[in-house]
């Protein structure tokens, strides 16, 4: 399949059974569509090696977009539910997010995995969350590879979140983020509760990098801002020397988490405002 694009309110669910699916651009839709595949690992969404669009990875291109083209609109992504499959945008695909999270009133995506086959692990980011997606639920998600694992916008509950491999940081949050459906557009991650204002909230998080488990804005030491982390139940793992697990100039409330192979592991966290 080309490309498949769904910007109407259809409400219908969609049934994908068991198999490959492989398609060479996006697919999105705007609301009130559910995809329910037949099992994660054996139903299977396939970016195209090399795929036109998702070159740059300074360009994110969402290779499926819950939310459809609309930027200018909060709350708008009704009902989006994605629930069983594994998404892979496969080899030279550097600019590609799995997915771009973006839905309120009873959305939800269950029980995805979502991979590169790249030989350098490229991808810019698994899953990428914009605009403020609320309420919203994260579940039983796993990524492997990409840059980033999940870059976070407000609104989301991420539950049972497994992040491997990633080449920058397991999860970034950034008061610039940006994600698009298509290339050049910005869908405004500057977040609807102040000036970079995130609350992110986390619950049974696995983290399995030699980078940073989170890291918020590191390099941004101008605008200490607010992003509020709430993490409940964490084990972080693989540390390398002189790499924090947790790397944030915001507040950080966590309760159980535990870090592996503790040599040149530490949490830190920086002064907060």
């Amino acid at each position: 399949m080309e490309t498949w694009e769904n910007d109407s309110i259809t409400r219908s669910p969609l049934y994908f059974p068991n198999g490959t699916y492989l398609f060479s651009d996006s697919i999105s839709w705007q609301a009130f569509l559910f995809l329910q595949g037949q099992s994660r690992d054996r139903t299977i969404l396939k970016l195209t090696n090399n795929a036109a669009g998702f070159s740059d990875n300074a360009e994110p291109k969402a290779f499926i977009g819950f939310g459809g083209n609309q930027q200018d609109f909060y709350g708008v992504g009704f009902r989006n539910i994605m629930r069983n499959f594994t998404l892979d945008v496969c080899a030279g695909n550097p600019g590609a997010v799995g997915l771009s999270y973006y839905g309120s009133n009873q959305s939800n995506a269950e029980n995805i995995l979502i991979k590169t086959a790249d030989a350098q692990r490229a991808g810019w980011a698994g899953v990428a969350e914009r605009g403020e997606s609320c309420p919203g639920l994260l579940k039983n998600i796993t990524v492997e590879d990409f840059d980033y694992g999940l870059v976070p916008a407000s609104g989301c509950t991420h539950e049972n979140i497994t992040l491997t491999q990633q080449n920058t940081a397991g999860i970034y949050c950034t008061q610039q983020s940006y994600i698009g459906y298509n290339t050049n557009q910005d869908f405004g991650w500057g977040g609807g509760f102040g000036v970079g204002g995130r609350a992110i909230a986390l619950m049974n998080l696995v983290s399995e990098n030699s980078v940073p488990a989170f890291d918020f804005n590191p390099d941004d030491a101008a605008t200490p801002s607010s992003c509020g982390l709430t993490l409940i139940n964490a084990q972080l793992t693989e540390g390398k020397a002189g790499t924090a697990a947790i790397n944030t100039v915001g507040p950080i409330y966590a309760r159980n988490v535990h870090r592996s192979r503790l040599s040149g592991r530490r949490l830190r966290s920086v002064q907060s405002p």
